[in-house]
């Protein structure tokens, strides 16, 4: 939450100002995105120029939801918006930025900054964690580490903040040192340097340099000797004197030696040791996967180093959680989905999931399950008085509040409010029947169990998972946008069950992401999509012979493939007679010969639609059928031709124009004359491509992922599953996975076909594959029963599954079984 007034604003930016700013004007809330915007009459909106858009352009939007102020740069017609209060400045980006180092300067307290490659969110939010309790902490939230993320994040600093954790990243040269001049960190943490983020660096080498600009200021950074490159050209660096230094093994020019052991069910004992003072500090922490025992040990390192390695906090190493850091969204009993962001509970953080929650679509209801708050050193009253005013602004249908310190202010809460002093009272007395077809957060600190809720409401409890990135679906959208240009629609296709990964749920994020339009395959799946909420224009690709009425009922677009289906239509809608006329997507065979009326019978079917007035060509279409292979270039070239030439004849028999379209993913990126009005997006957007020219551009979106449910070892000459199939030629470690063909992880896995990625490693199948089991062989990994097994996801692509099943990852993705958990994760 920012807390200015605008005169300040004004002030510090320097800025023209077009209106009348009241003295009483003060800004809660900053937004850059107008989709975003949560109380209008508190935000600044910041209209940013990027190569993906111009902000300028979503100033009505803002201004018809009740926004009244507004960082530019460009010169706006103020007749256009009485009342409204512009700043305007030459680069409203550079100005947030100029604002945020002002702000970074006045701060009296210590900030911590964290970089490198891998691990930085993470660190971060387990400091946070850590210290919160005790300390008054701020930190960045989620991955703002961008040239936008980091100064939102500065301005968020108050006075009584004693110290803030900012996560900071770079994509190219030359930015570090400006990153560095708004940050001024007092203290450092550089975490692992991978190959991941090269792509403008002439090599590791050139990174780490660049991200060490970082810390030339600092009075010391904190990293692993073990790292390299890093730690090499660190004692190299000038800055070199100011690294404070931790190892696991080297006793040689380090600050802090740790010594890590083994401990029952996938813990680690970490003994740090500082050079020179005898005394040791034990620490637990609940993982043994080596990049999480980095992170931690950065953590603990950064904690002994400032003296702040309370009991407390020592305690709550042991609470760390090593599994994903962000939001996830889950199904729910009743019909309802949950928002499970049980990490943490501040004001900082419930104002973040509180909007997740409002920007959630397709609920008519949204309630909050909240424990009593982490105080920060502030006053109980003043706390739940600002918690009480921020939960009241969303206008919640319930309130949930359990601790014995927020219910004794549960009169500051308004609507429908609930109290418990405990979890168990809650899960013992709450009418759960309430909860129906509704988004639930539940949002608490660990001390009452918050988890304990989520998977009392969870509708399954199956330990397989299937998860989805929506971070990295938004980006993969991004770049198939940018490829088809500003002018040319998506369509994004969420056909079986968008492939395997849920139809509702992606679908509502695609709408979010102003996907222009959607395509299913049959009626009901347009149905259910219509019950959710989602009011993007819906194509029917197969509606069979479906009740008209429905379809115009859910304003359903069915696609017409035949004159059996076009006449079909014709005498459903003379009898109906509707007021306005269906639209319908013609559908042309160019080559695929599976669906399609040829060329000449578009014509006449054109004909036919042009006579009856119940009809309306909104789209004619084609499907490519080897896009992905440039051999078949001159083929695919004559099938774009043969739909344009046929687009051309409808449009003169019809009179009216419509929009074309033949482009799929693979052919966004390698035919140029394909875009056409739209394209239609499918397994693309999820990163899953054959292209060499889209695989580095895309992130992967889905990871499949389960645990070891059981370990043993078994001697030479003993055999595994069904018909002793399985061959144990040398004593062996066999895990037992809960997963099996009914989940979608085929049969032809079996027999050491597959493998799964554990701990950084790839381990055969052993045996044949069960209907709900599978076994791994192991041997040489040092991996424990509940520990995280991965199927397919970003360390073993869903393409080398396909391949070893002989198959296509359209197959091994759309076969993965509704029992299997969908978790959707979001920054």
């Amino acid at each position: 939450m920012y807390h200015f007034s605008l005169q300040h604003i004004a002030h510090v930016l320097d800025a023209q100002v077009h209106g009348i700013v009241r003295a009483d004007a003060l800004i809660s809330e900053l937004a850059y995105d107008s989709r975003k915007i949560i109380h209008p009459e508190q935000t600044l909106f910041i209209a940013l120029k990027t190569p993906s858009g111009n902000g300028h352009s979503y100033i009505k939007q803002v201004y018809d939801k009740g926004g009244r102020y507004f960082l530019v740069s460009e010169n706006i017609a103020l007749s256009d918006f009485p009342d409204a209060v512009f700043l305007q400045t030459d680069n409203t980006l550079q100005a947030l930025q100029n604002w945020a180092k002002q702000h970074r300067s006045e701060f009296k307290g210590k900030v911590l900054a964290i970089t490198g490659s891998n691990g930085k969110t993470i660190t971060k939010e387990w400091l946070h964690f850590l210290l919160s309790a005790e300390y008054k902490v701020k930190s960045s939230p989620g991955s703002f580490n961008s040239s936008l993320g980091i100064p939102l994040s500065l301005l968020t600093l108050s006075s009584e903040d004693e110290w803030a954790i900012i996560e900071a990243g770079i994509s190219e040269p030359g930015e570090m040192q400006h990153v560095q001049d708004w940050i001024q960190p007092d203290a450092g943490i550089f975490t692992h340097i991978g190959e991941a983020h090269l792509e403008n660096f002439n090599n590791v080498e050139h990174l780490v340099q660049e991200k060490m600009l970082l810390f030339s200021e600092t009075e010391y950074f904190i990293h692993h000797k073990e790292n390299t490159p890093e730690s090499e050209l660190i004692t190299q660096n000038k800055i070199a004197s100011r690294s404070y230094v931790w190892s696991y093994s080297d006793l040689n020019d380090i600050d802090i030696f740790i010594k890590k052991e083994a401990s029952k069910y996938g813990s680690t004992i970490l003994k740090l040791q500082s050079v020179g003072n005898p005394e040791i500090i034990t620490i637990h922490v609940p993982f043994s996967d080596e990049a999480s025992l980095e992170n931690a040990c950065h953590c603990a390192a950064f904690c002994y180093k400032e003296g702040m390695l309370t009991p407390g906090v020592i305690q709550r190493f042991s609470e760390l959680r090593s599994a994903e850091m962000r939001m996830q969204r889950v199904s729910g009993m009743n019909g309802c989905t949950l928002l499970n962001d049980t990490y943490s509970a501040d004001l900082s953080s419930l104002r973040m999931a509180l909007q997740a929650l409002a920007f959630l679509p397709g609920f008519k209801k949204r309630s909050l399950i909240l424990t009593d708050i982490r105080l920060h050193g502030h006053a109980a009253g003043e706390s739940y008085s600002q918690a009480s005013q921020l939960v009241n602004s969303f206008h919640l249908d319930k309130t949930i509040l359990i601790g014995k310190e927020i219910t004794g202010f549960k009169q500051l809460f308004s609507g429908n409010v609930y109290s418990y002093m405990n979890t168990e009272d809650f899960l013992n007395l709450f009418p759960f029947s309430e909860f129906s077809q509704e988004a639930i957060l539940v949002k608490g600190i660990h001390e009452y169990h918050p988890q304990k809720i989520v998977a009392f409401l969870e509708q399954q409890k199956h330990e397989t998972l299937l998860e989805v990135d929506l971070d990295a679906l938004g980006h993969n959208v991004k770049v198939f946008k940018k490829m088809a240009g500003e002018n040319t629609r998506i369509m994004a296709m969420v056909k079986a069950f968008s492939y395997g990964t849920g139809s509702i749920d992606i679908a509502n994020h695609l709408k979010f992401l102003n996907i222009d339009y959607l395509a299913v395959a049959y009626t009901d799946e347009g149905t259910e999509l219509r019950k959710a909420g989602i009011d993007l224009p819906i194509m029917v690709m197969n509606p069979g012979r479906p009740s008209v009425s429905r379809l115009l009922e859910n304003r359903l677009e069915p696609e017409i493939f035949s004159f059996r289906s076009l006449e079909y239509f014709i005498e459903e809608l003379n009898r109906i007679s509707p007021e306005a006329p269906l639209s319908i997507h013609l559908k042309v065979d160019t080559g695929m010969h599976r669906l399609g009326f040829s060329p000449e019978e578009a014509k006449e079917a054109a004909k036919r639609i042009a006579k009856n007035p119940h009809l309306k060509i909104t789209s004619v279409f084609s499907h490519l059928v080897s896009s992905e292979n440039l051999e078949d270039k001159d083929f695919t070239l004559h099938q774009i031709q043969l739909l344009n030439n046929t687009a051309k004849n409808i449009e003169t028999i019809t009179g009216y124009p419509f929009l074309k379209h033949i482009a799929n993913s693979a052919a966004i990126s390698n035919f140029l004359e394909a875009k056409m009005d739209m394209v239609r997006l499918g397994i693309g957007m999820y990163g899953i491509t054959s292209s060499e020219v889209l695989r580095p551009l895309l992130k992967p979106v889905l990871r499949f992922k389960t645990i070891i449910t059981q370990i043993r070892n078994v001697p030479k000459g003993e055999t595994v599953g069904y018909n002793r199939a399985g061959i144990i030629e040398s004593d062996s470690r066999i895990a037992t996975l809960p997963v099996g063909y009914a989940d979608g992880y085929r049969r032809d896995l079996g027999m050491g076909k597959g493998q799964v990625y554990i701990a950084g490693k790839l381990y055969p199948v052993i045996g044949k594959v069960c209907m709900d089991m599978v076994m791994v062989n192991i041997t040489g990994c040092d991996a424990r029963e509940g520990d995280e097994v991965i199927l397919f996801g970003p360390e073993l692509p869903i393409e080398q599954i396909a391949k070893w099943c002989g198959t296509i990852p359209y197959e091994i993705l759309t076969g993965i079984s509704p029992r299997v958990k969908r978790v959707y994760l979001k920054d």
